[in-house]
């Protein structure tokens, strides 16, 4: 008998005739009964023909027939386990073999390699404490074992690991890069960024640095280290100046630096654009209905995120004005919560693009015949600038969503504003045209939870509190040596602040030695972690003051703050992602919380916390005040958006 003719016989027929494959692999095990191939063969026709117990029993006697490495029988009874989807069974295998102490490390480590990712983490869980009691603290498999957990989203398991396993160090390239992974997202960016660190400098190839270098300035930046985060980016672009991802990032994070200039970021921006392909799309279809505009907005965030607090009454008023506008709703990723549901079912064209390719998005796009694309997303993380720059509609647009100030690419021919958030002044700061809405450039939609409003904490504590609400990054050194001169000269006062990333304990030790070096006690600065959305609301009402952050300030914070009667002292800069806070309490008819400078910003909210009664006042009146002012009043922006759109068309018309 041939038997590589008969193996390659045996793996034809394997799929279509399991019952022949079989007959012919038993034959080869009678002919050639030292080969271990044959009973693995032999085992997996066995399989094949439903039959696990012959299977694992032929896989036994293999073993004791040759002299096949332990990993070469395991890996094959893994592989009939998870062919049968026996994941139960697959899982207490490899625990045993774990237990086992004459199997080595390596056979463990590869088996859990190749075939940990099916076991069942349920049941891994259970073994935890014997785990501990059989293998060493530095063995490498707990990392393994850490990740597999954390793909599962068992987090306490993973946090459990990682209390006792510090070997992070010795891992290979690979494990540290998984790792570092499940620390970055597990708030523990201190241990992530130690691991990263290593990795730049062991990285096997240019490529690997480039992504750990990248990887590094997000963990940076999440930190609150914004021009640490800039020194990785500007690192791995000197290394590949043609990296798109590190511009786009470099681009996003100047605009919270408050070294950075207009011209760094036109420059980054410049860069940016070169680096974009270039290809021709097919023009717009043209609108057919003339006298009907036809507006599409895409984004990624129709959901619990600012795009969607602030789109969502506008979508639900502008819905009803039809026979001026056909309004199309691109949604590019999908989220089941009531914000997203409220827009899908606003009444507009809803168009569920989550599952499309970028060639199918810009053809389907192209083909709504838009007379204009509003652009709800910029260079975010989800950004789809390649499309958007190929101009699928007559007029490009750009509002709310990563609407940090002017994108400067050509293609862009409008970017929607107000007077507060843009003055005229600094109107050449754009490539855009900018289109000024009478009263606010967005409107916003409270959520519908049954808030108890309470009143001041001061009312009950015999000291100030202070909070901020925003995204760390916001918090720059002058805006920390600001809240530090408040802190001095309100005494007994405390500052907390709550973030995605306050959980974090680098994120805690950094902000704390920040305010130390400033003769801060570090006992001031207090820390909520991040909750549920309607419990984030509970929290503002624990502080007496905001303190907006700069240069870049709070957007949505600003209104949640506000809508929980709780003052906002803020600052004005020159970008527009400068001047969010700005339009919003102005548009409310506050501003007396606007400073125009660092030392007016200390003063106003020194002299606020001063005054106990006008925080009494600000706690009944703020959010009435939002009730009443434009940023409520979705009919009238709605109506007047139109008016501004219908204008466009009027003008290219012309």
């Amino acid at each position: 008998m041939n038997t590589l003719l008969a193996r390659k016989k045996i793996a034809n027929q394997l799929d279509t005739n399991p019952k022949a494959a079989l007959n012919l692999a038993s034959k080869l095990v009678i002919a050639e009964p030292e080969a271990s191939v044959n009973y693995k063969n032999l085992a997996y026709c066995y399989s094949r023909n439903q039959d696990v117990d012959r299977a694992l029993a032929t896989l036994e006697l293999g073993r004791t027939k040759t002299n096949e490495t332990f990993v070469f029988w395991e890996s094959a009874k893994a592989s009939i386990f998870i062919e049968h989807e026996l994941f139960r069974e697959l899982t207490e295998s490899l625990i045993q073999t774990t237990l086992q102490k004459n199997v080595n490390d390596l056979s463990k480590k590869l088996l859990w390699q190749n075939f940990g990712q099916f076991t069942d983490v349920a049941i891994l869980s259970t073994y935890l404490n014997r785990l501990e009691e059989h293998l060493d603290p530095e063995n490498e498999l707990w990392a393994d074992f850490c990740y597999h957990f954390y793909s599962k989203k068992k987090f306490d398991c993973v946090n459990r690991i990682l209390r006792f396993f510090r070997n992070e160090g010795s891992l290979s390239y690979v494990n540290k890069k998984k790792l570092s992974i499940v620390f970055n997202n597990g708030n523990l960016t201190s241990r992530g960024e130690q691991l990263l660190t290593r990795m730049v400098e062991e990285a096997p190839t240019i490529e690997a640095t480039q992504e750990d270098l990248l990887e590094l300035s997000k963990v940076k930046a999440f930190q609150g280290n914004v021009y640490q985060a800039l020194e990785c980016l500007d690192r791995l672009l000197k290394i590949n100046p043609n990296s798109r991802e590190a511009l786009r990032s470099k681009i996003f994070y100047l605009h919270y630096s408050e070294l950075a200039s207009i011209g760094d970021i036109q420059q980054a921006s410049r860069r940016f654009y070169e680096l974009m392909p270039q290809r021709k799309t097919a023009p717009p279809v043209k609108n057919n209905c003339s006298d009907v505009l036809k507006i599409g907005f895409i984004s990624s965030c129709f959901n619990m995120h600012p795009v969607g607090w602030m789109t969502a009454g506008f979508f639900c008023e502008v819905a009803k004005l039809k026979h001026l506008a056909q309004i199309h709703i691109i949604s590019r990723r999908g989220k089941p919560d009531f914000v997203a549901k409220t827009i899908e079912n606003s009444g507009n064209i809803f168009h569920d693009y989550e599952r499309l390719s970028d060639e199918d998005l810009e053809r389907n796009i192209t083909l709504l015949g838009l007379d204009i694309l509003v652009d709800l997303e910029g260079l975010g993380l989800h950004s789809e600038i390649d499309l958007l720059i190929h101009k699928p509609s007559t007029f490009l647009v750009k509002w709310v969503g990563g609407l940090m100030g002017s994108t400067y690419f050509p293609e862009y021919d409008f970017l929607i504003s107000d007077k507060h958030q843009t003055p005229k002044k600094f109107e050449n700061d754009f490539s855009e045209a900018i289109i000024y809405m009478d009263e606010n450039y967005v409107t916003y939609t409270p959520p519908p939870y049954k808030l108890r409003r309470h009143e001041a904490p001061h009312n009950l504590n015999d000291f100030i509190t202070f909070g901020c609400f925003n995204n760390v990054m916001k918090i720059s050194d002058s805006c920390v040596n600001a809240w530090a001169q408040i802190l001095d000269q309100v005494d007994q006062s405390i500052l907390y602040i709550k973030d995605r990333s306050t959980g974090d304990t680098a994120v805690q030790k950094n902000l704390r030695e920040k305010f130390s070096l400033l003769d801060i006690d570090p006992a001031r600065i207090q820390f909520w972690p991040p909750t549920k959305h309607e419990d984030h609301l509970k929290y503002i009402q624990l502080v007496d003051i905001a303190l907006d952050p700069f240069p870049y300030t709070g957007g949505l914070s600003t209104l949640e703050a506000v809508f929980m009667g709780v003052p906002v002292i803020a600052l004005s800069g020159r970008l527009l992602c400068h001047r969010h806070s700005t339009t919003h309490l102005a548009a409310i008819g506050h501003p007396e919380l606007i400073s125009i400078d660092q030392q007016e910003y200390v003063e106003t909210a020194v002299a606020l916390a001063n005054d106990k009664d006008q925080i009494n006042n600000y706690r009944s009146n703020l959010p009435r005040d939002l009730e009443e002012s434009p940023l409520l009043n979705h009919k009238e922006f709605a109506e007047g958006f139109i008016k501004k759109m219908a204008a466009l068309n009027i003008q290219r018309s012309h």
